[in-house]
């Protein structure tokens, strides 16, 4: 499995990444087919700039190392991601779960081999 990141927003506070794992970013894929890019991007540079999105209806750490972010628009558009220092690593997206274990599986999954991939310095 190739795993390599995308620089999404880079701040004084935060730089933000999306995992690629075999040429897919689960991530954006998600947010472009559910048309709320734009949305998400203010989160993006917001936790860039500040390093935190204080509103925990915005953002809040789900289980382990896994965070979401939210934007309201449809059933509840969410991004999981997981701190690496000052980088927070976005894994995939989905909308609102009926069952939040399986994302947080998921972005363990991603993250991990993302981790794995920067420990042995291949990106």
């Amino acid at each position: 499995m190739a795993t390599h990141e995308k620089e999404i927003v880079n701040g004084p506070k935060a730089c933000v990444v999306a995992v690629v794992v075999d040429e897919t970013c689960y991530a954006v894929e998600y947010m472009t087919a559910v048309k709320c890019r734009p949305r998400f991007d203010a989160r993006f540079r917001t936790l860039a700039q500040v390093g935190k999105l204080r509103n925990p209806d915005y953002m809040r750490k789900l289980e382990g190392e896994v965070w979401e972010i939210k934007v309201d628009q449809g059933p509840g558009r969410r991004i999981y991601g997981c701190w690496q220092g000052r980088v927070f690593v976005l894994t995939h997206g989905s909308d609102k779960p009926k069952k939040v274990a399986g994302e947080v599986r998921r972005a363990e999954r991603i993250f991990a081999g993302w981790k794995s991939k920067e420990a042995g310095g291949q990106k």
